[in-house]
């Protein structure tokens, strides 16, 4: 849960480095951008191996074809 509330957080910062589409962008859209621009000058090696495995093999299979603006906090609370 922390990592998701310090993930929102710094789109919020970022969001002219993220979003071209605010209300089309999916989090299979947002997730290469996120890799590239952020995660990887962020995380130690090991943490970003396993962050990045956890959204590719958990998060994105759930809520990869949703709309950011459609991702409530309730459905990650029922997902974890």
């Amino acid at each position: 849960m922390r990592l998701l509330i310090l993930f929102e957080e710094e789109m919020k910062q970022n969001k002219d480095v993220y979003f071209s589409d605010i209300e089309s962008i999916t989090l299979n859209n947002l997730f290469p951008r996120w890799k590239e621009n952020y995660a990887k000058q962020h995380y130690s090696a090991r943490s970003f191996h396993d962050n990045c495995t956890h959204l590719e093999k958990r998060i994105l299979p759930i809520f990869g074809q949703m709309k950011l603006k459609d991702i409530k906090k309730v459905d990650v609370v029922f997902f974890v």
